[in-house]
């Protein structure tokens, strides 16, 4: 919920700190007062676009701060989180800041961190819902109220399954359309893969093999190098006046007069270690010099093979060790195109299943939806007809869509009649805007235990109604905030009576200057503004009584 909500410099506001509570809040003051600015600053705050001309004049910019209470709103905590944006030291605070500058742009934070101002609309769509006197086009398009109905009939786990076994049917669909697509290209693709792979086929290439030719390459390539090499390392070692005889002569030379000095026998043995591992390194060097094969035929045969790897490589564009892996590719599309009639018949016995389970979970949605529209219509009667609309008839209709998708197979339509023997008709045709508030608020309160955000703001929701309805409209608001916070922009007494909060908004002129100001009023306080509102500015005792009865009965 709204905890905190600061303003500096916007419209006629200059510093301003305004500190919420949960319940039923209202917003009071005259006309002109500045009532509209407060929730043009949560607006702003919220991500909508910001003018240059809200700066207050004089000023450089506006500063607009907003604290939430998100404590019990894990799947925002799981956003946010996501999106590096959550505070680990306050996870269970929002905070959120816009700023306007008088030179135009703006600048939003979440958690002191920089972000764009979409992003920002984006965490507001999960925090408020604001309720104006003209601002339900979205009451009455068909996908808000088919989201209602869903809302409503706790149709989450049912709506999940119908968009998945939309998007699985969706999916082999287009699986199916690449397939024939393929299908009427397979001559050509098959002719141009049989090339390919006689190519391959004669190499049979192998990546394995590749390496090893490689090796066998570099042996004769180089082969008198490496028998030089050896033969002058193993004469080296073995030769006349190699280490070896060396060694032997030294080993004897010890041995002759070990038997004088004890010490000298270490010598010996390490000398007689030496002799034995020169000996071996020799013998080894001759046999490796023995094995190497001066062969000009069987080096030309593997240059042969290696550049028929390269030839084919360089045709591929791909490594020489690459080759093996695009043989087996091209063998297995080879297969599947051979195959590509039976891969089709598979893929349109998929598609027919697909689409006859889609329309199976779709027809459980939507019975589910007409049992929930039938509960849902009378509901909104039940609540709605005390607000003024005393002969309401409420509809919620289902039409097949003209192309079934992931919602199912209905188009829901919200419709009405106030007037007795005349045919409901869809909101959007016969609904004023007096009506469609009061119909808005009837449907969060029937909402309210399944579905909505955590604050609602009304906006002058109660404008044209008499003060019998106003009290209605306050007590189901009063009703609504006991589960929800509620804020609602009110001309009515009868209506801000019923709050558990109340601010007022005024407006002060100095010579050089206009202010305004919000105050959070005491309970004599609000008597008195109340008596204001009944009566304007000349208060009598019997406005007083008047006022004082109003807020004992709205309070009760």
């Amino acid at each position: 919920m709204l905890k905190v909500l600061h303003i500096h410099n916007l419209a006629l506001i200059d510093q301003l700190t305004l500190n919420f509570t949960a319940g039923f809040s209202a917003l009071t003051g005259e006309t002109g007062a500045g009532k509209s600015i407060l929730l043009d600053a949560l607006g702003l705050v919220l991500g909508a676009r910001a003018e240059a001309s809200v700066v207050r004049h004089g000023c450089d910019k506006a500063d607009i701060q907003a604290t939430f209470d998100i404590s019990h709103l894990s799947s925002l905590k799981t956003l946010l989180a996501e999106e590096e944006l959550l505070d680990e030291e306050t996870p269970d605070t929002l905070l959120l800041r816009r700023t306007v500058r008088a030179n135009g742009g703006s600048g939003g934070w979440v958690n002191g961190i920089k972000v764009p101002a979409a992003t920002l609309k984006t965490l507001g769509t999960r925090l408020i819902d604001i309720h104006g006197q003209h601002a339900h086009q979205q009451l009455m398009q068909s996908a808000y109220q088919r989201k209602l109905l869903d809302a409503f009939g706790g149709h989450h786990a049912q709506v999940k399954k119908v968009a998945e076994a939309f998007q699985h049917w969706k999916s082999l669909t287009h699986q199916l359309e690449t397939a024939r697509q393929t299908h009427h290209q397979r001559e050509a693709q098959l002719a141009e893969i049989d090339l390919q792979l006689k190519a391959l086929e004669a190499l049979d290439p192998s990546t394995a093999a590749y390496e090893a030719l490689t090796q066998q390459h570099s042996m004769l390539a180089h082969a008198e190098n490496l028998l030089s090499a050896t033969q002058t390392a193993a004469e080296a070692l073995d030769g006349e006046q190699g280490a070896a005889p060396a060694l032997n002569r030294a080993l004897q030379a010890l041995e002759r007069v070990q038997t004088i000095d004890p010490k000298l026998s270490a010598y010996t043995e390490q000398l007689n270690s030496l002799l034995i591992t020169t000996e071996e390194l020799g013998r080894d060097l001759h046999h490796y010099a023995h094995d190497i094969h001066l062969d000009p035929e069987q080096l030309a045969h593997i240059e042969t093979q290696l550049a028929e790897y390269h030839h084919l490589a360089k045709k591929h564009l791909c490594a020489p060790e690459e080759l093996e892996q695009l043989y087996t590719s091209l063998k297995e599309q080879h297969h599947a195109l051979t195959h590509a009639d039976e891969l089709l018949h598979e893929l349109e016995t998929s598609v027919a299943t697909a689409w006859q389970h889609y329309q199976t979970e779709a027809e459980t949605l939507h019975h589910l939806r007409q049992q929930a529209g039938t509960a849902l219509a009378q509901a909104v009667e039940q609540t709605a007809r005390p607000l003024g609309l005393a002969h309401l008839q409420f509809q919620v209709s289902l039409t097949p869509l003209a192309t079934p998708d992931a919602s199912g197979l209905d188009q829901v339509t919200f419709s009405m009649t106030t007037n007795p023997g005349h045919p409901a008709q869809p909101l959007s045709k016969v609904a004023s805007g007096g009506e469609l508030a009061r119909i808005s608020l009837a449907l969060e309160v029937v909402l309210a235990d399944v579905a909505g955000l955590p604050t609602l703001i009304f906006d002058e929701v109660d404008v044209g109604v008499g003060g019998a309805v106003a009290a209605q409209i306050g007590q189901l608001m009063r009703q609504l905030g006991a589960q929800r916070q509620v804020l609602a922009v009110t001309h009515q007494p009868q209506v801000a009576a019923c709050a558990h909060t109340h601010y007022k908004v005024e407006k002060q002129q100095q010579p050089d200057k206009t202010t305004t100001h919000v105050l959070q009023l005491p309970p004599d306080a609000r008597i008195d503004e109340l008596a204001r509102m009944l009566s304007g500015s000349t208060l009598t005792e019997a406005t007083y009584q008047h006022a004082k009865t109003l807020f004992q009965q709205g309070q009760s």
